[in-house]
């Protein structure tokens, strides 16, 4: 008996790390077998089947179902880093997108805190071959923390060929040109000759699961696809993935979002809401302390109409500038890897203190305390600038952008969300429109100032004036001091007893568990999230409202840098805050609520129990 007890405390390890069934086997693996703190590694769910049996992709085909779970994590979490490449498999009269013999699905493990990484998930999986399957356990893996990275070579390997199958996005263009009947005619715009290209789309909702056929054109391809004959409307913007085997027999894995003629229309729609929500960014807090300079820009003899208008030229060109130079950037840093969202300039302490500097410098000057000779304040904020008053101008426009784009105004939101799945140069445009919605009234108020100026002559009123806009820059210090210090407390002081911080494994718990979920992503720098929460959500009537109804609340700070935050928002189509998630009890469908919250809405989301 003593003999025998060491073999059986083994066997129970080993079946937390593997499931073994007739058809299958299933196994989680880890790359690193020790891991340094506050790092990362690869996890895989291996799937060994017997021969003739599959399991299913994300969209399983014409039957069947996707593999599910849920995870908890000890001192870390994890993410899904994609799907491999499914293949098409025929049963019977149908077609299945799935795999066979083996398959093994990637996922990121980020470690935090102190202590082994023990990673537990409830999975459910269907396998089938004529007849189906249903498959149910646990599986967990423990990797110790050490002093050193160690690979556990094997599995490592063996993760990382899996992951070359995960399909990217891609600089492939597929356009769908034209639908007649039940078909679709989509381009492929390519200059590179392909022998196999294979189609499947992320749903079932506008294509059935037959294979597209292909012909070759002077700049591409020309795919024909069978659509579904119940489909709700022709398709829009539908994302698809593609398996392209090359001339040398290699294969490449590309992820595409499906953009037709209706794509055009919604991007004019898109653009019109870029340039009325930039339009209202002028009404952000964030922004009137640098307007308030531009008012005072209206004043004295010297400033004619030509002035003004050239003043209002040269603002505009530093607005629209800057956006164009931080969207730039920031789709240079999302191209490189890096997981950045819209006004991430604020997540860095760096800048925080700079701009606390800068606006301390021009309040001082306002009061009178200096003159603006200082290299530092010329830089566009002295009112009476003579030497260069286009150069002011700009600048100015540059710190309006600066401080304004952490600020999502109305309409901003879905205009910046839309970004996320076009091209670089159609996410500029956009960003370029919101430069000029925010630009356009200032300019328009250039050309016809006739009214403002005639009640704002010369006087000793002006230097009162002058003195009272130091107030709105102290003010914009000292929010920039609450910023600075709730990153480098790294404290969530946003949170407050009603909220858990953002944990995807636990919302998963609860939605498995038909429960209602609240989610507010937030930051200290997003003004609006800050007026909402002091205006609704924190608000007693609310906070009963949410507590009456067993609604669980979860708090998403991204104040500092987190890209699992970032990645979550682009899961809703955003990049920029707020954004403010509910999910109603027993549902798993996202409702997204606007910018901007007022309590019936909240009221009308969360209907009191009877």
């Amino acid at each position: 008996m003593l003999f025998l007890l060491p073999g059986q405390s083994w066997a129970q390890v080993k079946a937390k790390s593997e499931i073994i069934t007739e058809q299958v086997k299933v196994s989680l693996i880890s790359s690193q077998s020790s891991f340094i703190k506050n790092s990362q590694f690869r996890l895989g769910l291996l799937f060994e089947l017997k021969p003739e049996w599959h399991i299913y992709w994300l969209n399983a085909g014409d039957s069947g179902a996707a593999p599910k779970w849920a995870w908890t994590v000890e001192n870390g979490q994890v993410d899904l880093l994609g799907w491999p490449m499914p293949e098409r498999i025929p049963v019977e009269h149908l077609i299945n997108f799935g795999y066979n013999k083996e398959v093994l699905i990637p996922f990121r493990a980020i470690t935090t805190g102190d202590g082994d990484f023990v990673a537990n998930v409830d999975l459910e999986w269907l396998v089938c071959k004529i007849e189906c399957v249903p498959g149910f356990g646990k599986l967990e893996v423990r990797v110790p923390q050490g002093a050193v990275m160690r690979a556990s070579v094997p599995a490592a390997k063996l993760i990382d060929a899996y992951l070359q199958k995960v399909p990217q996005k891609s600089s492939l263009k597929l356009l769908g040109q034209s639908v007649d009947g039940d078909q679709q005619e989509l381009k492929l715009v390519t200059a590179e000759s392909y022998k196999e290209i294979h189609f499947f789309p992320e749903t079932l909702d506008f294509y059935t699961t037959q294979s597209p056929t292909f012909q070759k054109l002077n700049d591409g391809y020309q795919l024909t696809s069978q659509l579904n004959v119940n489909r709700p409307t022709d398709p829009i913007n539908e994302k698809a993935v593609l398996r392209i085997v090359h001339e040398d027999g290699k294969e490449s894995f590309h992820q595409l979002e499906i953009a037709t003629d209706a794509s055009a229309k919604s991007l004019v729609w898109i653009l019109l809401l870029a340039l009325v929500g930039g339009a209202i960014l002028n009404l952000m807090p964030c922004v009137f302390p640098v307007l308030s300079l531009k008012v005072l820009s209206f004043m004295g003899k010297e400033k004619d109409h030509q002035a003004l208008r050239s003043s209002g030229w040269f603002y505009s060109l530093g607005v629209v500038f800057s956006f164009a130079f931080l969207a730039l950037l920031l789709l240079g840093l999302r191209m490189a890897g890096e997981q950045l969202g819209w006004g991430f300039q604020l997540q860095s302490p760096w800048f925080v203190g700079f701009l606390m500097i800068l606006f301390t410098l021009i309040g001082l000057n306002l009061l009178g305390v200096f003159e603006i000779g200082h290299a530092l304040t010329r830089i566009g904020f002295k009112v009476s600038e003579k030497k260069s008053p286009r150069f002011s101008a700009f600048m100015s426009g540059v710190l309006a952008t600066l401080v304004a784009t952490p600020c999502t105004a109305p309409f901003m939101g879905t205009a910046i969300g839309f970004t996320l799945t076009q091209s670089p140069w159609i996410s500029l445009l956009v960003f370029v429109t919101l430069g000029l919605g925010m630009a356009l009234p200032f300019l328009i108020l250039c050309y016809f100032p006739s009214r403002l100026l005639k009640y704002l002559k010369p006087g000793r009123w002006m230097e009162t004036l002058k003195k009272s806009l130091a107030i709105p820059m102290f003010l914009t210090v000292l929010w920039l001091a609450w910023i600075l210090m709730q990153q480098l407390s790294y404290s969530k002081v946003v949170d407050s007893e009603n909220w858990a911080g953002f944990d995807q494994v636990k919302i998963e718990q609860h939605l498995a568990e038909s429960e209602a979920v609240f989610i507010d992503f937030t930051a200290a720098w997003c003004i609006t999230c800050q007026v909402n929460k002091k205006v609704v959500l924190e608000t007693e009537e609310i906070q009963t409202l949410f507590k009456d109804n067993a609604v669980k609340l979860f708090r998403a700070d991204w104040t500092s840098y987190d890209p699992v935050i970032t990645k979550e928002l682009e899961k809703y189509g955003r990049n920029s805050l707020p954004l403010y998630v509910y999910f109603k009890k027993g549902s798993r469908e996202p409702v997204i609520l606007p910018e901007i919250l007022t309590k019936q809405m909240i009221r009308d989301l969360i209907k009191p129990n009877p």
